[in-house]
C-alpha cells in the first residue's frame, strides 16, 4: 500500500499589502472645499439619508505615504452614518477621474468608523476568523485625517469587487449581487432573504446588482431553494453556505442574514453555482439584539443561547437556513463545520487571544480618539464585560462566548459521538496521468462515507461514495476501511473525505472544502522557471527583454505540446494555446510572455506581473497540468524549481533555457545609483528601474506642470504607460528623483 498523503491546502495565497494586521495604517484625505462635510451630507441626504449616495467629492488621498490625486469620496453606511457626527464611514474610489488608479490592486477603499462596537475589535476579528473557513474580505486598522483634522481609528475592509472575485473565484464576469435592499423597508418585508418571487424585476429593488446581468439567474436559485432543495447543490455552493451560517450563528452575527436578511454578497461562479461572502461584521459577537423572529431586544442569556438551528422552521422568511438545514445530510455537515469552529476558535481560546492582541495594538489610539462613539473606559471593559443595558447592550465578548460555549455543550447534535477519520492513504502515491488510484481511509463509528474531489482550483468538488464492502480495493466488508477508486487525468487532484453516522458528520481535513488534501500526479511537462522582471537577463530574437516562462520535459521521450494552453488566468485555461511544438526529451522550451502575437516564435498573449500572479499550464482538455503562484520578484530575479524539474519553487539566479542550479538565493538588483528611465523617446510606454524592490511611486507631470497620473508598486521595475497621452515631454518624479520621458509619436503610427 502507498504512503500516507496528508497535505492540507487552502485557496488563499494573497499578500497583505494594505491589510497587514500587525500595524496601524494611515490615510489622509484633502478636499479643496472647506465645507466638504456639508457637501457629503447633502449627497447622502439625497439618497434617503443612509450615508450612501451616487455622487462623490473629489479629493487627494494619501495611503501609507502613497499619494493619489482626483479620488472620489462619499459617506457610506446605514446605522453607522450620522450627519451630526464628526466621524462617519467613508467610501473612496481611487479611479473616479484617473482610470486605472489603484492601491496595490484595490481601487475602492471602504472605511468603517467602529460605531456600535465599544471594543473596536469585533469587525476585524470576525473577518479573520471567517477567513479560516471561507473566502472573506481582509481588514486592517487605519488612522484617518481629513483636511488636517484627525478623525481617529477606522477599519479598512477589502472591497468585494473584481480583484476579490478574481482572486477567489477565478474571474469576475459572473452575476454579482450585494444582498442589501437598495431602499429601507419595514422589518421582514422587502428583504434580501432569497425568497422566490414570480416577477424577476421584483428582485431589482431588494438586491443591489453589481454586474450587468443576474436577476434572472438569482430568481432561478431562489425558485430551486423553495421548490427543490434536494438538488440545490447544482445551483448553490452549499458547503460555503454551511460555513456562512455556522460562523454567523456561533459568533452571534445577527446583523446579516439572521435578523434582517442583508449585509452579504452572492457571486455566480462559472458553472452556475452561487457563493456567499460575509460583509459588514461590526455587530458580530452580539452587537445586534434582534434574532429575526421579532424585534424584541435579546438579553445576554438569550444571545448566549441562540440555537445552532435557529430559524430552521422559518422557510417563508429565512429559506437559506430552513431549506438547507431541513435536509438531513446538510444538517449533519453543518454540525460538523460548527463543531470545528467551536473547537478551533472558541474552546481553544484562540478568538480571545486575537482580540487581546488587537486591543493592545490600538489601545494608545483609543485613548486619544478625537470623535469617540464610546468612552475609553468602555473600550477597556468590553472585551470581558458588558457595556450598556437593554437596547444599548453590547455584551462583553468573552462573557458572551463563555456562556455560549456552556450552552452549546448541551446541544445533542454537537455532543453526539462522531466518526473518526484516520489520515488517508493513496496508492500509488504519485500516480501517472490517466491512471487509476485508490484512496483509502480507516474510519471509525461511521455508517457512510463520501469522497469529494476535483481537478482545478476553482472547479466544484464532486462527491461520490466510498465503500467498505471488500470489493473496491478495501480488505474486507465492514472492517471500517473505506476506499474509492478514481481515474486521475493530467492535473493534480484535490480531495477530502466526509463520514457520518446517524447523529453527525466529520470532515478530513476538518476545514473542507476550504482546505483539502492534495494528490500530485506525475508531470511529464512541468513549469520549470519564470521571470517577470527581465531587464538584462535574456533578449528575444528582436532584442527585447520580455517576461518568459520555461517548461521542462521530465521524460526520455519528445513531447508534442500542440493544443496545450498557457494562462495567467484560471478562468481562461486556454488563454494562449501552443502550436505544433516539440519539447525534446529531458529538454527545455521557453515562451515569451510579452503579449505580442506578431513576433516570430512562441510569444504568449499576456505578460507576467512582477508583483506576483498565478501561472497555469493546461492540457488540451483544459485540465491544469501544472501551476505556480509567482511571488514578487526584483529586477532580473527568477522563480524556478530547484533541483531542476521536480524540486520546490524558489527564487533563483536566472538560468534561461537550461538546468536550474548553482546558487539558490534571493538575488538583489544590480546597483544602479538611483532610478533610471528607458526607453526615451517612446511611442507607448517606458520603464523606470530602481535599485531594489520598493515600495516605489511615480508621479507624472506634463510640460505645463499639470499632474497626469501616479503609478506605484513594490517591485524594482515600474511601467509608465504613455500610449494615450499627447506627444511631448513629461517629467517623472521617481521616489524624489526627477526623470524625463519623451512621447515621440502616437502609439501605432
Amino acid at each position: 500500500m502507498g504512503t500516507a498523503v496528508f497535505i492540507l491546502f487552502t485557496n488563499d495565497a494573497r499578500g497583505q499589502n494594505a491589510f497587514d494586521t500587525t500595524i496601524i495604517h494611515s490615510i489622509t484625505i484633502q478636499f479643496s472645499e472647506p465645507d466638504w462635510d456639508h457637501l457629503l451630507d447633502s449627497m447622502s441626504a439625497a439618497y434617503q439619508g443612509t450615508g450612501a449616495s451616487e455622487g462623490r467629492l473629489i479629493a487627494t488621498v494619501t495611503i501609507d505615504g502613497f499619494v493619489y490625486d482626483s479620488c472620489g469620496v462619499r459617506y457610506k453606511g446605514h446605522s453607522t452614518y450620522d450627519p451630526s457626527g464628526g466621524k462617519n464611514p467613508l467610501n473612496i474610489d481611487l479611479n473616479t477621474v484617473i482610470a486605472g488608479q489603484d492601491h496595490f490592486g484595490s481601487d475602492k477603499i471602504k472605511l468603517a468608523n467602529g460605531a456600535g462596537d465599544p471594543s473596536m475589535v469585533r469587525e476585524l476579528m470576525m473577518y479573520e476568523l471567517a477567513g479560516a473557513y471561507m473566502h472573506a474580505p481582509r481588514a486592517a486598522y487605519t488612522r484617518v485625517a481629513i483636511n488636517g483634522d484627525p478623525k481617529g481609528l477606522y477599519v479598512h475592509t477589502e472591497d468585494v469587487g473584481n480583484e476579490f472575485l478574481d482572486a477567489h473565484f477565478g474571474g469576475s464576469d459572473g452575476a454579482h449581487v450585494k444582498c442589501d435592499p437598495r431602499h429601507r423597508a419595514p422589518w421582514n418585508v422587502g428583504v434580501s432573504n432569497l425568497a422566490y418571487l414570480p416577477d424577476s424585476m421584483a428582485y431589482d429593488t431588494l438586491y443591489d446588482l453589481r454586474s450587468d446581468h443576474g436577476l434572472g439567474a438569482l430568481q432561478v436559485v431562489c425558485y430551486q431553494l423553495e421548490n427543490d432543495p434536494s438538488t440545490i447543490d447544482q445551483h448553490l455552493d452549499v458547503d460555503r453556505v454551511l460555513w456562512f451560517h455556522a460562523l454567523s450563528n456561533l459568533f452571534v452575527h445577527l446583523d446579516g442574514y439572521y435578523a434582517f436578511a442583508h449585509n452579504y454578497y452572492l457571486y455566480q461562479r462559472p458553472g452556475g453555482r452561487w457563493s456567499p461572502v460575509l460583509w459588514d461584521l461590526n455587530m458580530a459577537f452580539g452587537g445586534m439584539l434582534a434574532d429575526g423572529v421579532d424585534l424584541a431586544p435579546l438579553n445576554m442569556q438569550q444571545l448566549q443561547q441562540i440555537d445552532p438551528f435557529h430559524m430552521v422552521l422559518s422557510p417563508a422568511i429565512r429559506p437559506l437556513i430552513a431549506q438547507l438545514l431541513s435536509q438531513p445530510l446538510y444538517a449533519r455537515m453543518y454540525a460538523a463545520h460548527y463543531r470545528t469552529i467551536l473547537e478551533e476558535m472558541v474552546s481553544s481560546g484562540h478568538y480571545l487571544d486575537r482580540a487581546e492582541h488587537w486591543h493592545d495594538l490600538i489601545d494608545a489610539d483609543m485613548q486619544i480618539e478625537p470623535y469617540p462613539h464610546y468612552p475609553y473606559a468602555d473600550f477597556q471593559a468590553n472585551l470581558y464585560t458588558d457595556v450598556g443595558t437593554l437596547l444599548t447592550l453590547r455584551p462583553g465578548i468573552s462573557a458572551l462566548m463563555d456562556g455560549r460555549a456552556t450552552y452549546l455543550a448541551t446541544r445533542p447534535y454537537l455532543t453526539v459521538p462522531q466518526p473518526w477519520i484516520e489520515p488517508p492513504i493513496v496508492a500509488p502515491p504519485v500516480p501517472e496521468p490517466n491512471s487509476t488510484v485508490t484512496i483509502t481511509a480507516l474510519i471509525f463509528d461511521a455508517q457512510a462515507a463520501w469522497l469529494g474531489h476535483r481537478t482545478g482550483t476553482h472547479a466544484p468538488f464532486v462527491r461520490s461514495s466510498m465503500y467498505d464492502d471488500g470489493t473496491h480495493g478495501d480488505l474486507a466488508p465492514g472492517d471500517g476501511t473505506y476506499t474509492r477508486q478514481l481515474t486521475v487525468q493530467g492535473g493534480d487532484l484535490h480531495y477530502y473525505i466526509y463520514a457520518e453516522n446517524g447523529g453527525t458528520g466529520v470532515f478530513s481535513p476538518a476545514r473542507a472544502e476550504h482546505e483539502f488534501h492534495l494528490l500530485e500526479v506525475q508531470k511529464v511537462i512541468v513549469l520549470n522557471e519564470a521571470q517577470s522582471a527581465n531587464v538584462t537577463t535574456q533578449a528575444d530574437q528582436d532584442g527585447e527583454f520580455d517576461d518568459w516562462v520555461e517548461l521542462f520535459n521530465t521524460s526520455a521521450q519528445p513531447v508534442d505540446l500542440a493544443g496545450y494552453g498557457l494562462s495567467d488566468d484560471p478562468s481562461q485555461p486556454m488563454k494562449w494555446t501552443f502550436p505544433d511544438t516539440i519539447v525534446p526529451a529531458n529538454g527545455f522550451l521557453v515562451v515569451w510572455a510579452d503579449d505580442d502575437l506578431l513576433q516570430e516564435g512562441l510569444h504568449a498573449n499576456f505578460k507576467l506581473s512582477a508583483s506576483g500572479e498565478g501561472l497555469f499550464l493546461n492540457g488540451p482538455d483544459a485540465v491544469t497540468r501544472d501551476q505556480v503562484e509567482l511571488p514578487l520578484l526584483s529586477a532580473d530575479g527568477s522563480y524556478g524549481r530547484y533541483p531542476n524539474g521536480d524540486g520546490p519553487w524558489q527564487v533563483l539566479y536566472p538560468t534561461w533555457n537550461t538546468w536550474n542550479g548553482g546558487s539558490v538565493a534571493t538575488p538583489e538588483a544590480p546597483l544602479l545609483n538611483g532610478p533610471r528611465l528607458f526607453p526615451t523617446p517612446t511611442s507607448d510606454a517606458c520603464t523606470v528601474l530602481f535599485d531594489a524592490s520598493g515600495p516605489h511611486q511615480l508621479r507624472v507631470y506634463n510640460a505645463m506642470g499639470s499632474f497626469v497620473r501616479s503609478v506605484q508598486g513594490r517591485d524594482a521595475r515600474l511601467t509608465l504607460d504613455l500610449a494615450n497621452e499627447p506627444v511631448g515631454i513629461y517629467l517623472v518624479e521617481a521616489d524624489g528623483v526627477w526623470l524625463r520621458a519623451v512621447k515621440s509619436s502616437p502609439a501605432g503610427r
